[in-house]
């Protein structure tokens, strides 16, 4: 049985992130994976216990202790190779992983070949998405359904010089019981769908098609604009002024959470009843909320004023609190909660995809008082 670590809940400053995870571009054929390890447990050990590639992995952050969240067991033993994204009330965590044998196509992206999503239940046993005829399956979040949420390569999709992907080659996708269904915004170059709550609705991004239709090159082909999807249609969110909108959660009560661009900087929001209300952790270099809880509990991601870390943070009652993982991590990015308040965090280096600087050599955070919105 894994060993879980004591949770460094500080109210400092956190790191700088790079490029945002909304824009990573990592019917369901499911095969069972069988996963070597139990449901892990949460315990009063110590951040020695966990050992290094624990420290640099997944985990879950429950009454006070990190407890690693291990990988498929076909996965690369890479600690970075797996990434979870979501958590539900019923302790199932969706993410994604390549497999052993599979190498990263440059630094800090994932192989195109040998991707998957999947789906790990409270047992500790996973299950293989993969959308038929996909080149690389990402799955985002999950609800209490199961149903799940995230985005897929087209099979023929070949990346350009740059990297990139070929215009409309990207999609969304909502899998429930071996049931798919693709989403695609009107016309968008590339659609993301991010978050998803027990009534169907869907939270996300896409991108605007432009005159230089390229899946990657963000606002080279057009706006980046938020969306939720209720029963089949799609309403575009904008946040007033910004460059660029990204929905990123959305709880049982229509409230969803996300980030804004503006002058090239990354600020937060929650959308309730149609007001728009900044989320911005105090002294940070940019803040990006992920999720959004039934309680109305906010967790994500802050960069350090030091432009080299990342630290997670909840907002809960107005007030901000620091997590830091266990570990010489780079990046601790709270990334989704449930109501029991069960916090994932993605492992190192994974999120903001910096591996080069990722677990081992972080930069000391930046003091920062706790403080309300």
């Amino acid at each position: 049985m894994d060993s879980p670590g004591r949770a460094h809940v500080t109210t400092r400053g956190l790191m700088a992130l790079g490029a945002a995870v909304v824009l990573s571009v990592l019917a369901v054929a499911c095969s069972s994976v069988e996963g070597a390890d139990p449901r892990p447990e949460p315990g009063s050990g110590t951040d020695s216990e966990l050992s290094p590639a624990d420290r640099c992995g997944n985990l879950v952050l429950r009454g006070g202790d990190f407890t690693p969240l291990a990988p498929p067991s076909d996965a690369s033993s890479d600690p970075r190779a797996t990434t979870y994204f979501g958590i539900n009330n019923r302790g199932q965590a969706v993410g994604a992983y390549y497999e052993a044998g599979a190498m990263p196509d440059s630094p800090g992206f994932d192989p195109i070949a040998g991707n998957h999503a999947v789906l790990r239940d409270s047992r500790g046993t996973y299950t293989r998405i993969d959308v038929p005829g996909a080149r690389l399956t990402l799955a985002y979040d999950l609800n209490d359904r199961t149903e799940v949420v995230g985005q897929y390569i087209e099979a023929g999709a070949v990346p350009g010089t740059r990297g990139r992907l070929p215009f409309g080659t990207v999609h969304g996708f909502v899998s429930h019981r071996g049931d798919v269904t693709t989403i695609d915004a009107t016309g968008a170059a590339l659609t993301q769908p991010l978050g998803v709550n027990d009534r169907g609705d869907v939270v996300g991004a896409f991108i605007e098609a432009g005159p230089s239709p390229d899946a990657y090159g963000y606002y080279e082909t057009g706006r980046l604009r938020g969306f939720v999807m209720r029963s089949g249609r799609f309403t575009p969110i904008d946040f007033p002024g910004s460059e660029g909108t990204t929905v990123t959660g959305i709880n049982d009560r229509g409230q969803m959470v996300g980030y804004y661009d503006i002058g090239g900087t990354q600020r937060g929001f929650l959308l309730s009843n149609g007001r728009f209300t900044r989320i911005d952790q105090p002294g940070s270099s940019f803040t990006l909320p992920s999720r959004i809880d039934n309680r109305g509990r906010i967790v994500g991601g802050y960069g350090d004023p030091n432009g080299v870390n990342t630290r997670g943070f909840l907002l809960e009652d107005g007030n901000y609190t620091t997590i830091v993982a266990p570990g010489d991590r780079t990046d601790t990015v709270a990334h989704d909660i449930n109501d029991q308040g069960d916090i994932v965090i993605p492992a190192d280096g994974t999120v903001f995809r910096q591996p080069e600087t990722a677990c081992g050599r972080p930069t000391a955070p930046t003091a920062i008082s706790p403080s309300s919105p």
